[in-house]
């Protein structure tokens, strides 16, 4: 049997600092929509602490907000 552990909709999708030999979402609720410079995969949903290190230290950028805004006509 394999547990397969995923992020739930709407939030982070980065691994949790607690996890460290098995992968653990954050699931804090996301903000941002991280890919990186150089890497195919992505981009990922990630809440405003993991946005910072990931930009900071992982050569991530900001592609958009999560959720995207959406404009609502008058």
């Amino acid at each position: 049997m394999t547990l397969e552990l995923k992020a739930k909709d709407g939030c982070c999708q980065e691994a949790a600092p607690t996890s460290l030999s098995i992968y653990v979402p954050c699931n804090a609720p996301a903000h941002y929509l991280v890919a990186y410079h150089g890497r195919t995969e992505g981009p990922y949903r990630m809440c405003e602490p993991c946005k910072e290190h990931n930009v900071r230290n992982r050569n991530g950028y900001v592609v958009s907000l999560y959720p995207p805004l959406v404009e609502t006509l008058p």
